[in-house]
């Protein structure tokens, strides 16, 4: 288990890097800590949590990984969009740092159906709306701050047809003086998304990741409904 250091976690922190700096300043923070390999929040691998939530996804929805299209926005490394590939998704996962995306590259450069793009998930273009099956957020809506959620979370929402999926694994709750990342509730993602999508899972659990700044997690599945 990676042991807590408040102190090295903070240094490294983008919230800690901007605290006094300028708006806007914050992106170049995030960007320093992938020139300077500082990603201290990556697993190394898929989250362990992920496979069994699409898992209850399939068994309860018959969502059905392979042949679907899916978004991964905030991918970072690229750990769980390759594994997503690799059930036989066509995937496409953005991060709006090239550093990221440069590493993601690096590290999975032959895997089928899987592409890596710096982009802006904040953002649908028109061609991206009703286009994908699946948006799987593994770290990134925790990476934001409240105040952010409504218009990421509403850009996930019209990137899924109807019918599609948002699944997360969240963050519930933190040890940490200040984010990122930022802990969220299922009353706060219900509130973000409840004029698009439909509440399927909504579970806390202990946090299964290798880290012990993060006491326990929530795993969420939301389909978006016909109407929206």
């Amino acid at each position: 288990m990676r042991s807590f250091d408040e102190a090295a976690v903070c240094t490294v922190s983008p919230a800690c890097i901007a605290k006094q700096a300028m708006p806007g300043e914050e992106k170049r923070a995030w960007r320093s800590l992938w020139s300077e390999d500082k990603t201290f929040w990556d697993l190394g691998e898929a989250h362990p949590s992920l496979p069994p939530l699409l898992e209850r996804a399939r068994i309860q929805l018959g969502f059905e990984l392979r042949g679907a299209r899916v978004f991964v926005p905030g991918c970072g490394r690229g750990h769980e969009a390759a594994y997503l590939a690799r059930q036989g998704a066509r995937v496409e996962a953005v991060d709006y740092a090239p550093e990221a995306i440069e590493a993601a590259r690096q590290r999975y450069p032959d895997v089928p159906g899987l592409t890596f793009e710096v982009a802006d998930a904040f953002h649908a273009p028109p061609a991206a709306q009703g286009r994908f099956d699946a948006v799987v957020d593994r770290a990134m809506l925790c990476a934001i701050e409240s105040s952010d959620r409504p218009r990421y979370l509403r850009a996930c929402a019209e990137r899924l047809r109807p019918g599609g999926l948002l699944v997360s694994v969240a963050f519930l709750e933190v040890r940490l003086p200040s984010g990122p990342p930022f802990p969220i509730s299922a009353d706060e993602l219900s509130s973000h998304t409840c004029s698009w999508l439909d509440p399927v899972i909504m579970e806390p659990v202990l946090a299964t990741t290798m880290t012990d700044y993060i006491h326990r997690e929530l795993l969420v599945i939301q389909r978006k409904r016909s109407s929206s």
